[in-house]
């Protein structure tokens, strides 16, 4: 099981953010401490998926997980309604929820929940 704390998924996120390229991204973050924890894939596996998930909407983030709305917000505890606005682009999703929930996706599909 592949486990990542949340402060160091975020920063490793927010750096995803600025790059347009995985292999650029990845070969620039260089030795880092907390990849030892790792073997050299399972660091490979880790950086790619923060990548990808870095550059989803709220709705791709759904839709990768295989969730309806429905069973997403029961799932989050979020408001259908949030979700039809933040799906179809009318509202944004908060900064904070949308770290929080590509969080748990990231998780999830790096440990194949």
């Amino acid at each position: 099981m592949i486990y990542m704390n949340y402060e160091l998924y975020l920063r490793l996120y927010g750096e995803a953010k600025s790059y347009t390229d995985v292999d650029v991204y990845i070969a620039e973050r260089g030795f880092q401490n907390w990849m030892e924890s790792y073997t050299d894939t399972e660091v490979v596996d880790i950086l790619r998926a923060i990548f990808n998930i870095s550059g989803m909407t709220f709705k791709e983030l759904r839709e990768a997980i295989g969730l309806s709305r429905i069973q997403f917000s029961r799932s989050y505890n979020i408001p259908i309604r949030s979700l039809e606005n933040w799906d179809s682009g009318t509202r944004e999703a908060p900064g904070y929820v949308l770290d929080l929930v590509s969080y748990t996706i990231f998780l999830s599909t790096l440990n194949g929940d």
